[in-house]
Protein backbone atom coordinates (compact mmCIF):
# COMPACT_ATOMS: atom_id res chain seq x y z
CA UNK A 1 0.00 0.00 0.00
CA UNK A 2 3.43 2.31 0.09
CA UNK A 3 1.84 3.86 -3.33
CA UNK A 4 -1.84 5.10 -1.79
CA UNK A 5 -0.02 6.39 1.25
CA UNK A 6 1.51 9.42 -0.91
CA UNK A 7 -1.23 10.02 -2.66
CA UNK A 8 -2.86 13.20 -2.75
CA UNK A 9 -6.37 13.48 -1.70
CA UNK A 10 -6.48 18.14 -2.21
CA UNK A 11 -9.30 17.20 -5.48
CA UNK A 12 -11.89 15.97 -2.46
CA UNK A 13 -13.96 18.53 -1.55
CA UNK A 14 -15.49 19.14 2.31
CA UNK A 15 -19.13 18.99 3.04
CA UNK A 16 -21.07 21.80 3.32
CA UNK A 17 -22.33 20.56 6.83
CA UNK A 18 -19.54 18.66 8.60
CA UNK A 19 -15.63 19.33 7.06
CA UNK A 20 -15.06 15.45 8.57
CA UNK A 21 -16.30 13.84 5.31
CA UNK A 22 -14.61 14.46 2.27
CA UNK A 23 -16.14 13.79 -1.18
CA UNK A 24 -15.06 13.72 -4.76
CA UNK A 25 -16.76 15.54 -7.27
CA UNK A 26 -19.65 13.18 -8.44
CA UNK A 27 -20.48 11.62 -4.61
CA UNK A 28 -22.36 14.48 -3.24
CA UNK A 29 -25.08 12.41 -2.67
CA UNK A 30 -22.79 9.75 -1.11
CA UNK A 31 -21.53 12.29 0.94
CA UNK A 32 -24.77 13.32 2.53
CA UNK A 33 -25.77 10.10 3.44
CA UNK A 34 -21.76 9.57 5.06
CA UNK A 35 -22.42 12.82 6.95
CA UNK A 36 -25.94 11.91 8.66
CA UNK A 37 -24.08 8.54 9.92
CA UNK A 38 -20.56 10.24 11.04
CA UNK A 39 -21.71 11.23 15.12
CA UNK A 40 -23.43 7.71 15.21
CA UNK A 41 -20.76 5.63 13.94
CA UNK A 42 -17.78 8.41 16.34
CA UNK A 43 -19.94 7.23 19.31
CA UNK A 44 -20.13 3.46 18.69
CA UNK A 45 -16.31 3.19 18.60
CA UNK A 46 -15.54 5.61 21.15
CA UNK A 47 -18.15 3.88 23.67
CA UNK A 48 -16.63 -0.30 22.79
CA UNK A 49 -12.86 1.82 22.57
CA UNK A 50 -13.88 3.70 25.97
CA UNK A 51 -11.36 6.19 24.43
CA UNK A 52 -11.87 9.59 22.37
CA UNK A 53 -10.52 9.83 19.07
CA UNK A 54 -7.13 11.54 19.81
CA UNK A 55 -7.00 13.33 16.21
CA UNK A 56 -8.82 14.60 13.48
CA UNK A 57 -11.05 11.88 11.82
CA UNK A 58 -11.06 12.48 8.04
CA UNK A 59 -13.66 10.28 5.54
CA UNK A 60 -12.77 10.05 1.95
CA UNK A 61 -16.01 9.62 -0.36
CA UNK A 62 -14.91 8.19 -3.99
CA UNK A 63 -16.69 8.65 -6.63
CA UNK A 64 -15.56 6.01 -8.93
CA UNK A 65 -13.99 2.99 -8.53
CA UNK A 66 -10.65 4.08 -10.17
CA UNK A 67 -10.48 6.71 -7.44
CA UNK A 68 -10.84 4.01 -4.69
CA UNK A 69 -8.23 1.60 -5.94
CA UNK A 70 -5.87 4.58 -6.54
CA UNK A 71 -6.26 5.52 -3.11
CA UNK A 72 -6.15 2.21 -1.43
CA UNK A 73 -4.72 0.02 -4.09
CA UNK A 74 -8.07 -2.29 -3.21
CA UNK A 75 -11.08 -2.79 -5.82
CA UNK A 76 -12.99 -5.54 -4.01
CA UNK A 77 -13.59 -3.72 -0.35
CA UNK A 78 -16.02 -1.21 0.15
CA UNK A 79 -14.41 0.72 2.89
CA UNK A 80 -10.30 0.81 3.84
CA UNK A 81 -8.03 2.51 6.27
CA UNK A 82 -5.05 4.06 5.20
CA UNK A 83 -3.13 5.62 7.36
CA UNK A 84 -4.98 8.30 9.22
CA UNK A 85 -7.45 8.64 6.02
CA UNK A 86 -10.80 6.71 5.69
CA UNK A 87 -11.62 5.72 2.55
CA UNK A 88 -15.30 4.63 1.40
CA UNK A 89 -15.56 3.04 -2.26
CA UNK A 90 -19.29 3.63 -4.49
CA UNK A 91 -19.57 0.12 -3.91
CA UNK A 92 -21.40 1.22 -0.79
CA UNK A 93 -23.88 2.30 -2.65
CA UNK A 94 -25.38 -0.97 -4.29
CA UNK A 95 -25.93 -2.28 -1.04
CA UNK A 96 -26.94 1.12 1.13
CA UNK A 97 -27.84 -0.86 4.74
CA UNK A 98 -24.48 -1.30 5.18
CA UNK A 99 -23.11 1.80 5.27
CA UNK A 100 -23.39 3.03 8.31
CA UNK A 101 -21.84 -0.47 9.56
CA UNK A 102 -18.95 -0.27 6.95
CA UNK A 103 -18.04 3.09 8.05
CA UNK A 104 -17.91 2.12 12.08
CA UNK A 105 -15.47 -0.62 10.67
CA UNK A 106 -13.70 1.45 9.64
CA UNK A 107 -13.42 4.09 12.30
CA UNK A 108 -12.69 1.45 14.70
CA UNK A 109 -9.70 0.62 12.88
CA UNK A 110 -9.16 4.78 11.80
CA UNK A 111 -8.98 4.72 16.40
CA UNK A 112 -6.35 2.50 16.78
CA UNK A 113 -3.99 3.67 13.74
CA UNK A 114 -4.56 7.28 14.99
CA UNK A 115 -3.43 5.93 18.88
CA UNK A 116 -0.63 3.72 17.40
CA UNK A 117 0.52 4.24 14.19
CA UNK A 118 0.70 1.75 11.62
CA UNK A 119 3.78 -0.35 12.48
CA UNK A 120 3.08 -0.06 16.49
CA UNK A 121 -0.43 -1.31 15.41
CA UNK A 122 0.99 -4.16 13.39
CA UNK A 123 3.11 -5.05 15.57
CA UNK A 124 1.29 -5.04 18.63
CA UNK A 125 -1.91 -6.06 17.90
CA UNK A 126 -3.26 -9.72 15.87
CA UNK A 127 -5.20 -9.00 12.83
CA UNK A 128 -7.98 -11.17 14.14
CA UNK A 129 -8.24 -8.63 17.28
CA UNK A 130 -8.08 -5.58 14.71
CA UNK A 131 -10.89 -7.24 12.84
CA UNK A 132 -13.13 -8.85 15.35
CA UNK A 133 -13.02 -5.67 17.38
CA UNK A 134 -14.24 -3.56 14.28
CA UNK A 135 -16.85 -6.00 13.35
CA UNK A 136 -17.87 -6.02 17.13
CA UNK A 137 -17.94 -2.19 17.48
CA UNK A 138 -19.84 -1.58 13.68
CA UNK A 139 -22.39 -5.08 14.97
CA UNK A 140 -21.95 -6.69 11.52
CA UNK A 141 -20.07 -4.27 9.67
CA UNK A 142 -17.56 -6.20 7.35
CA UNK A 143 -19.62 -9.77 7.87
CA UNK A 144 -22.75 -9.26 6.28
CA UNK A 145 -22.94 -12.47 4.72
CA UNK A 146 -22.33 -14.75 7.54
CA UNK A 147 -24.67 -14.70 10.44
CA UNK A 148 -23.92 -15.62 14.19
CA UNK A 149 -26.13 -19.00 13.54
CA UNK A 150 -23.98 -19.37 10.37
CA UNK A 151 -20.98 -19.10 12.37
CA UNK A 152 -21.89 -21.25 14.67
CA UNK A 153 -22.37 -23.74 13.05
CA UNK A 154 -19.08 -23.36 11.03
CA UNK A 155 -17.72 -23.61 15.00
CA UNK A 156 -19.56 -26.18 16.11
CA UNK A 157 -18.43 -28.58 13.07
CA UNK A 158 -14.63 -27.80 13.88
CA UNK A 159 -14.38 -24.66 11.23
CA UNK A 160 -12.41 -22.25 12.92
CA UNK A 161 -8.88 -20.46 13.22
CA UNK A 162 -6.63 -20.58 16.36
CA UNK A 163 -6.27 -16.63 17.19
CA UNK A 164 -2.96 -15.62 17.65
CA UNK A 165 -1.61 -13.66 20.37
CA UNK A 166 0.99 -11.71 18.45
CA UNK A 167 0.49 -9.62 15.75
CA UNK A 168 3.52 -8.36 13.36
CA UNK A 169 3.89 -6.48 10.62
CA UNK A 170 5.78 -9.01 8.45
CA UNK A 171 3.57 -12.00 9.17
CA UNK A 172 -0.16 -10.04 8.73
CA UNK A 173 -2.72 -12.68 8.86
CA UNK A 174 -6.30 -12.65 7.26
CA UNK A 175 -8.72 -15.14 5.91
CA UNK A 176 -6.81 -17.05 3.62
CA UNK A 177 -3.85 -17.12 6.55
CA UNK A 178 -6.16 -19.45 8.66
CA UNK A 179 -7.40 -21.43 5.81
CA UNK A 180 -11.10 -19.99 5.50
CA UNK A 181 -10.78 -19.95 1.60
CA UNK A 182 -9.41 -23.57 1.19
CA UNK A 183 -13.13 -24.34 3.50
CA UNK A 184 -15.23 -21.61 1.20
CA UNK A 185 -15.37 -21.60 -2.41
CA UNK A 186 -16.78 -17.89 -1.88
CA UNK A 187 -13.57 -15.71 -0.51
CA UNK A 188 -16.52 -12.88 0.23
CA UNK A 189 -17.80 -15.90 2.15
CA UNK A 190 -14.51 -16.92 3.39
CA UNK A 191 -13.84 -13.36 4.56
CA UNK A 192 -16.77 -12.98 6.34
CA UNK A 193 -16.56 -16.29 8.05
CA UNK A 194 -13.76 -15.21 9.44
CA UNK A 195 -14.64 -11.37 10.53
CA UNK A 196 -17.80 -12.94 12.22
CA UNK A 197 -15.86 -15.52 13.91
CA UNK A 198 -13.32 -12.80 15.45
CA UNK A 199 -15.87 -10.73 16.46
CA UNK A 200 -18.15 -13.21 18.34
CA UNK A 201 -15.05 -14.35 20.72
CA UNK A 202 -14.31 -10.02 20.90
CA UNK A 203 -17.70 -10.13 22.39
CA UNK A 204 -17.08 -13.16 24.44
CA UNK A 205 -13.75 -11.07 26.15
CA UNK A 206 -15.78 -8.32 27.11
CA UNK A 207 -19.13 -10.32 27.65
CA UNK A 208 -17.36 -12.56 30.70
CA UNK A 209 -15.15 -9.98 31.80
CA UNK A 210 -16.03 -6.41 30.94
CA UNK A 211 -13.39 -5.05 33.67
CA UNK A 212 -11.02 -7.28 31.88
CA UNK A 213 -11.92 -6.30 28.59
CA UNK A 214 -11.97 -2.32 29.37
CA UNK A 215 -8.34 -2.47 30.78
CA UNK A 216 -7.12 -4.61 27.68
CA UNK A 217 -8.32 -2.05 25.81
CA UNK A 218 -6.87 1.18 27.53
CA UNK A 219 -3.54 -0.62 27.77
CA UNK A 220 -3.44 -1.41 23.92
CA UNK A 221 -4.34 2.06 23.32
CA UNK A 222 -1.56 3.04 25.53
CA UNK A 223 1.38 0.73 23.63
CA UNK A 224 0.75 -2.37 25.45
CA UNK A 225 0.97 -5.25 23.20
CA UNK A 226 -2.08 -7.25 23.07
CA UNK A 227 -0.09 -10.75 24.57
CA UNK A 228 0.78 -8.94 27.29
CA UNK A 229 -2.38 -6.81 27.51
CA UNK A 230 -4.65 -10.08 27.71
CA UNK A 231 -2.05 -11.95 30.12
CA UNK A 232 -2.34 -9.72 32.57
CA UNK A 233 -6.73 -9.21 32.11
CA UNK A 234 -7.54 -12.47 32.10
CA UNK A 235 -7.38 -15.28 34.21
CA UNK A 236 -6.90 -18.25 30.88
CA UNK A 237 -4.49 -18.21 28.21
CA UNK A 238 -5.47 -17.11 24.89
CA UNK A 239 -6.01 -20.63 23.49
CA UNK A 240 -7.51 -22.10 26.54
CA UNK A 241 -10.04 -19.04 26.11
CA UNK A 242 -10.75 -19.22 22.63
CA UNK A 243 -11.81 -22.73 23.57
CA UNK A 244 -13.77 -21.97 26.73
CA UNK A 245 -15.49 -19.58 23.97
CA UNK A 246 -15.98 -22.33 21.37
CA UNK A 247 -17.60 -25.26 24.53
CA UNK A 248 -20.26 -22.48 25.13
CA UNK A 249 -21.30 -22.67 22.01
CA UNK A 250 -21.47 -25.70 21.57
CA UNK A 251 -23.60 -26.79 24.80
Amino acid sequence: MGIAYIESTEHFLPHSEDSRVLFEEGAEDFSNIIADHMDDSIAMVESIHSEMFSEEVLVHICATLECYEKHTTMRKSRGATIGDKVFLSPKLLARPKTTKSVLAHELSHLHLAQKLGGLTLYNNVPGWFQEGLATFVSEGGGAEKVSISDAEKALKSQSFFIPDINGSIFRMKNADSYGFTENYSDPFFAQNMYYRQSSMFVAYLKRTNITGFNRLMFQILSGVTFEKAFIENYDLGLEDTWYSFINEIKT
